[in-house]
């Protein structure tokens, strides 16, 4: 299956519309759910311009982030909503339209 975090085992996959906007979701078992979010969010999507749209601390657990970056398809963005716990979480992807503003 298909990972987005890198060499994760993905435990499902779904996907759909939600407000027009289609979305895909993967969802990963992980004993190391802050290392993983971590790399993945802080480390690598982050320094490569995706913006977090929300304050998150990945110590905290349960927990919840959220960062954006530009789609390459013209007045679209794409939105990744992270949804974390202390053995398992969720990225959902949602490609939507509109702007990012940079501050």
């Amino acid at each position: 299956m298909n990972s987005v975090v890198g060499t994760r085992t993905v435990s499902g996959v779904s996907s759909g519309k939600n407000n027009g906007s289609s979305y895909k979701q993967y969802s990963y078992e992980s004993q190391t759910v802050t290392k993983d979010l971590v790399d993945y969010l802080l480390k690598t999507l982050v320094k490569d311009g995706w913006t977090p749209t929300v304050d998150f601390n990945l110590e905290e657990i349960p927990g919840k982030a959220q960062l954006a970056t530009k789609s390459t398809e013209a007045g679209k963005v794409i939105l990744m909503d992270v949804s974390y716990k202390q053995a398992d979480y969720t990225i959902k992807i949602t490609q939507m339209k509109g702007t990012l503003k940079s501050k």
